[in-house]
């Protein structure tokens, strides 16, 4: 099994996909007793889209995401590698601010 489920307000609006195949990002801040985690999350396809049109810094989301491992070398031949959430379910949790 591979979830995480995590709930927390966006830190800025997502940013549109810089390519027609490329993702939506949008970060999370999540509050833990005493402590604030902050959370990249990236969408795809329609989600994403979904996610443009309607978050809005501020907004609180719950967020139902996979981790995968992106590695890859640099071209000084360093091997790099970071963990990513990508979203497969984004639920809007709170109202949208008016107009």
């Amino acid at each position: 099994m591979n979830t995480v489920q995590l709930i927390g307000n966006l830190t800025a609006d997502p940013t549109p996909p810089a390519s027609e195949n490329a993702p939506v990002r949008f970060s999370i801040a999540v509050n833990y007793k005493d402590s604030v985690d902050y959370f990249e999350i990236q969408a795809w396809g329609a989600l994403g889209e979904s996610c443009v049109k309607f978050l809005k810094k501020g907004r609180k989301v719950g967020v139902v995401a996979r981790l995968s491992q992106n590695k890859w070398e640099t071209s000084e031949g360093e091997k790099r590698s970071r963990i990513e959430i990508d979203a497969t379910d984004v639920e809007f949790l709170d109202a949208p601010p008016k107009a």
